[in-house]
């Protein structure tokens, strides 16, 4: 359905928790968190999610948080989540991140559609675009 804000998520005690913890200090959180976010909306969970990064233990750390419990154990069955006991949370999973797990979502995740940038250096500079049409009295002329 839609993403909201962590806070407004976390502060439901019925709220669903999968954990996906990034091992290993060359982890970029920020970019996981984007493809978590792309995979999400792809998928397009029934309820409300929210998405946070956590440093709390050491390690990077993923955290999705759903409204409903369908789209949790849905989302946690694809990534082959284990059971992880959360008192704050209605029901909680782990996933670690390795690169087969990346490579799984990436595989299910469409990808962003990027412009092509023209390099300046090839190719010289632009010419200006002519906007306006030339009144006819000139063109007719040649």
């Amino acid at each position: 359905m839609a993403r909201i804000k962590w806070l407004e998520l976390s502060d439901r005690a019925n709220a669903h928790c999968v954990v996906l913890r990034m091992p290993g200090k060359e982890s970029t959180a920020k970019q996981t968190m984007e493809l978590i976010a792309r995979y999400l909306r792809y998928t397009n969970p029934g309820g409300t999610y929210a998405l946070t990064i956590s440093r709390e233990t050491g390690t990077d750390e993923l955290w999705c948080g759903f409204s409903v419990r369908e789209d949790a154990d849905a989302f946690a069955k694809d990534l082959h989540a284990q059971f992880l006991p959360t008192p704050e949370w209605a029901t909680g999973r782990l996933v670690i991140l390795d690169a087969d797990t990346l490579a799984h979502i990436e595989a299910r995740t469409p990808q962003l559609y990027q412009r092509p940038h023209r390099k300046k250096d090839e190719e010289g500079p632009r010419e200006p675009r002519v906007t306006a049409r030339l009144p006819r009295w000139v063109r007719d002329e040649d």
